[in-house]
């Protein structure tokens, strides 16, 4: 009799202290997954952040780099062209524009229907070295101008040697050096009568564009 007792209570101790270690597993088990979980909700958050941050740094160098395309430079200011470092490259400056008549003997070699010739003086200035760049030139070509209407004002691609500012020596140029400017001058045909204009410059060699609103001096 007492050999059946002792059998049971061994039965009873054994399924307790089992019943107790099994628990005592599954809290253990619960804690780790539990903590499991802490950590990868804060390397998750880490991620996040550092993401976060990234996205924000790079999403301030494309608003400047818009606020910069769409800034409009005025007359005698500096416009810098930047590398993808933002370090500025060269510079464009917009020194004057004026209107004039032209003889009407030099009515035949203007594009048709020209009012007027358009006369820019500008300025391109070398400031770093780029292996982009063997020497900088800026032809007049380049600037794309426009009347206060939108319309298109062209380039007048013909030399007159007692004519300014068709008499311009830019056929000659060989481009500067860095840590060298040059101030120099165009013409173009007004078609209308205009008292602004737009001139659009853009680089393709370093992606960037350039807008001058400057008036217009009749001369």
């Amino acid at each position: 009799m007492h050999r059946r007792f002792d059998a049971i209570n061994i039965i009873y101790w054994y399924n307790n202290n089992t019943k107790k270690l099994q628990g005592a597993y599954e809290m253990k088990r619960i804690s780790l997954i539990f903590m499991a979980l802490i950590i990868i909700l804060l390397a998750t958050g880490c991620q996040n952040g550092v993401t976060s941050e990234s996205k924000a740094s790079e999403s301030t160098t494309e608003n400047k780099e818009d606020k910069a395309s769409e800034k409009l430079y005025k007359l005698n200011e500096e416009a810098f062209i930047t590398d993808g470092d933002g370090e500025k490259i060269y510079s464009l400056t917009i020194n004057s524009a004026e209107s004039m008549d032209f003889p009407a003997e030099y009515a035949q070699d203007m594009p048709k229907d020209t009012k007027k010739i358009l006369a820019i003086t500008y300025t391109f200035k070398y400031i770093k070295e780029d292996e982009k760049l063997d020497k900088l030139f800026v032809e007049p070509r380049s600037l794309q101008v426009y009347d206060e209407n939108s319309l298109s004002v062209p380039y007048i691609d013909y030399y007159i040697s007692d004519f300014y500012p068709l008499n311009s020596d830019l056929f000659m140029e060989e481009g500067i050096n860095p840590g060298r400017s040059k101030e120099t001058y165009a013409g173009y045909a007004l078609l209308n009568e205009t008292e602004t204009i737009q001139i659009d410059f853009s680089s393709e060699t370093f992606g960037r564009e350039l807008t001058f609103e400057v008036p217009l001096e009749v001369k």
